[in-house]
């Protein structure tokens, strides 16, 4: 797997959503999740069987990772696999592609990041048990809205154990 992204460092194009809203960098009332992109964000993922370009506009709402209590102890929302949290958040809010892919991509992202097999693969299986309810729970204006904040390209093959998982 190759990846490359521009801006390398993330955290400084993240803003809490308080303060795009105020124009400050302050903090106070925060919810402690919400996070904007405050300029464009573009990632290139390129694997032996499929390619991603994709570029997450400003005013993008993030949390980062979806970290549950107390797995959160041990993997940060904001932390050092913030990429493999980003494509996923992306492709969930516009819903660029069948969600059982998503949770796919950001697998093997977590295991280019050198995220430890147990850990990837837990936080797979959560994703994969917890996905389900927040995709159903999307309301089309939102996956509207968001997917006009991304341009995204995707060439390549469905790894064959996805095949007839399209949820």
């Amino acid at each position: 797997m190759i990846i490359s992204a521009t801006p390398a460092k993330l955290t400084q194009y993240l803003k809490t959503q308080e303060d795009r809203d105020n124009g400050m960098w302050n903090g106070h009332n925060w919810d402690g999740r919400t996070w904007v992109f405050t300029e464009d964000w573009s990632v290139h993922i390129k694997t032996a069987t499929y390619e991603i370009f994709l570029t997450i506009r400003k005013g993008f709402k993030t949390d980062g990772g979806s970290i549950p209590p107390p797995a959160d102890t041990l993997i940060r929302p904001m932390g050092m696999y913030l990429l493999a949290w980003l494509v996923h958040d992306a492709i969930y809010a516009a819903e660029l592609m069948a969600r059982v892919k998503g949770d796919w991509v950001m697998l093997e992202i977590l295991q280019h990041q050198r995220m430890g097999w147990f850990l990837r693969n837990g936080v797979y299986c959560a994703v994969e048990a917890g996905g389900a309810a927040v995709w159903a729970s999307h309301r089309p204006s939102q996956v509207a809205r968001d997917r006009e904040l991304m341009d995204f390209k995707y060439i390549g093959e469905v790894p064959r154990h996805l095949i007839n998982k399209d949820r």
